[in-house]
């Protein structure tokens, strides 16, 4: 017994650890010392640890957020300028003269100016119909569909409806090439204030997916857009002339479609992957914005932050507990 004693107590003197034998017995007779001194530390580290990770979780979210809020803003904006040169062109004397008195030639002459006037604009074609919908003049011109009659398309019950330029759906048109294109309809007024004609501003979406390229949103991160009806305007994993997809059961659009926004993770219901999704609705359009990144490489900066704080409280829990021991393991040999 003195010889085992000097034995502990010499190591404990020259600073090595305990023997296997004596910290088993260190522990069996201090359990309760050891958790009421490490307990606390380990609760507080575990509080931190959640805390943090809530803060950094909460902190990427935002930045997706506000992304798609300025997108939004944004796309809303791009529409917004095409509506407002549509209505300007709308009350156009020359060009409501033509349409009332059905002077088509005249008509088709002020959309070449137009067009000219408008190259900034993602204007693709300018176009007139009568009130019944049925198309008079065009530029470019595209004299196949001259005379055919569009009263069945989203853009021309929208205008009827509204009274108002109104943003349609996306579509295919009838002319060749048969592009995916939006149509911003804007009514042309008679003097007798009812309906005389529609004039119809023709986007392809291909606009819509380089404007949507120049938005960064990190690793392997893209935006993509859905109009009022749930239809993909554009997603980078979409060819922009193929066959237009409807997401209209999709949680998300529904929520889209109702107003709101929000940010959460869910699957892409086009790719599959798990996705960090801010979302929010495009003002006055009825379209909506999608901010989506993997969320292995959203949450990169946290997970990679959260490791370092877990392996810092590892640390400093193991050597607590040496330390906690060597002092027990001195207070057990000096009274022996």
């Amino acid at each position: 017994m003195e010889q085992l004693s000097y034995t502990v107590g010499n190591m404990a003197d020259t600073g090595a650890p305990p023997p296997r034998n004596a910290l088993r017995v260190i522990l069996s007779r201090h359990t309760a010392v050891i958790a009421a001194l490490l307990l606390p530390s380990l609760a507080i580290a575990v509080v931190s640890y959640w805390r943090v990770n809530a803060g950094l979780t909460d902190l990427t979210l935002a930045r997706r957020q506000s992304l798609a809020q300025s997108t939004a803003q944004t796309l809303h904006e791009s529409i917004d300028r095409v509506k407002t040169l549509g209505l300007a062109l709308s009350i156009h004397p020359v060009l409501r003269g033509a349409v009332t008195t059905g002077q088509w030639k005249d008509a088709e002459s002020i959309l070449e100016i137009f067009r000219t006037l408008a190259d900034d604009l993602p204007i693709d074609r300018a176009l007139v119909f009568d009130a019944e919908g049925t198309l008079r003049a065009d530029d470019p011109q595209l004299p196949d569909v001259i005379g055919k009659n569009f009263a069945d398309r989203d853009w021309y019950r929208g205008v009827v409806a509204a009274g108002a330029p109104y943003v349609s759906e996306v579509y295919q048109r009838a002319a060749e090439p048969r592009l995916n294109v939006v149509m911003v309809g804007v009514p042309i007024m008679g003097n007798d204030q009812r309906l005389a004609g529609i004039l119809g501003l023709q986007i392809d979406i291909e606009y819509f997916l380089q404007w949507s390229k120049n938005i960064k949103v990190g690793d392997l991160g893209y935006v993509a857009i859905l109009d009022h009806h749930g239809n993909v305007v554009t997603h980078p994993y979409l060819q922009p002339q193929d066959e237009i997809v409807n997401l209209a059961d999709w949680p998300i659009t529904q929520r889209i479609l109702r107003g709101e926004g929000d940010v959460v993770v869910v699957p892409d219901p086009i790719t599959k992957q798990r996705m960090v999704t801010a979302f929010e609705p495009v003002l006055t359009h009825g379209w909506g914005v999608l901010v989506q990144q993997p969320a292995a490489q959203a949450f990169a900066a946290r997970d990679s932050n959260l490791r370092w704080l877990l392996f810092t409280y590892l640390a400093a829990f193991i050597i607590g507990f040496v330390m906690i021991c060597r002092v027990l393991h001195r207070h057990h040999a000096g009274t022996s």
